[in-house]
């Protein structure tokens, strides 16, 4: 089977994550509504970050599915499967039962009482919240897996 990789879609993996953490991190700082707002904010800091929005995601989808074909390329469709379940959806899980209830409850905390009183209701919500990103990843690797090869 054939062992290519194309390392500049790494490379560019990687820069499009750090524009991520980054977007993340000035979201307090740009006037849209985000979970915690500094008093205040940055129009042209805005306008920026609307800009590298328009392409920073679709090509991080981009990437994925040109990985996805490389993958296809070299393993079983079994294979595939099993390391998008190992890769995409265990991590998924883990923090749709633990990353993502202490934040929708911190953001919320208003509506309940303690978090040990709130996790059973938050974690049966199923909220993906900031992890959406894996939640649409795990559903397109099954409509390829799908489309593919039944």
């Amino acid at each position: 089977m054939n062992n290519f990789r194309v390392s500049e879609l790494d490379w560019l993996r990687v820069i499009l994550i750090l524009a991520v953490f980054l977007h993340h991190v000035l979201m307090p700082f740009n006037g849209d509504e985000w979970h915690i707002m500094n008093a205040e904010s940055s129009k042209l800091l805005d306008d920026v970050m609307v800009y590298f929005e328009q392409f920073r995601l679709p090509t991080l989808f981009f990437i994925a599915g040109v990985g996805s074909v490389l993958l296809l390329r070299k393993v079983y469709p079994s294979q595939f499967l099993r390391d998008k379940f190992f890769r995409l959806f265990i991590p998924l899980l883990v923090g749709v039962l633990l990353v993502v209830p202490p934040q929708n409850y911190i953001e919320d905390i208003d509506q309940y009482g303690s978090f040990l009183q709130a996790f059973p209701q938050l974690t049966l919500k199923f909220d993906s919240n900031h992890l959406w990103f894996i939640e649409y990843l795990v559903f397109f690797s099954l409509l390829q897996y799908r489309f593919i090869f039944f």
